[in-house]
């Protein structure tokens, strides 16, 4: 399994870099935006961010990376299982599937027969 990258926009004292992800912490929305250009994020979590700037952020990130997970949280005893539940509901969502349909003599305007 890779390993998530996760951007946490404001304060974080509760979140950080373990096996499953890489937090990289930013406190200011320049930052942020300097940040997400650098590097691919999975994640973005807003910690304690005003509201205004994590509007003005949301837009940006997701006109810039349609996939991306954004959650808003200044709770540090769920954000954990947050995190892991958003990852899993994305990772089961992009399963692909495919449908053939082999019966390309059907719809001919003249009779065609295999023989």
């Amino acid at each position: 399994m890779n390993r998530k990258a996760i951007l946490s926009v404001g304060v974080n004292d509760f979140l950080s870099t373990n096996d499953q992800w890489d937090v990289v912490t930013v406190l200011n929305t320049e930052a942020a935006i300097e940040k997400f250009h650098q590097m691919h994020f999975d994640v973005v979590v807003f910690t304690f961010t005003a509201a205004e700037d994590a509007v003005k952020l949301k837009k940006l990130f997701l006109f810039q990376q349609a996939g991306i997970i954004l959650l808003q949280s200044n709770n540090s005893d769920l954000i954990n299982d947050e995190i892991k539940n958003a990852v899993e509901k994305r990772e089961q969502s992009n399963t692909h599937t495919f449908s053939i349909v082999d019966d390309a003599l059907k719809g001919s305007m003249l009779p065609i027969t295999i023989q």
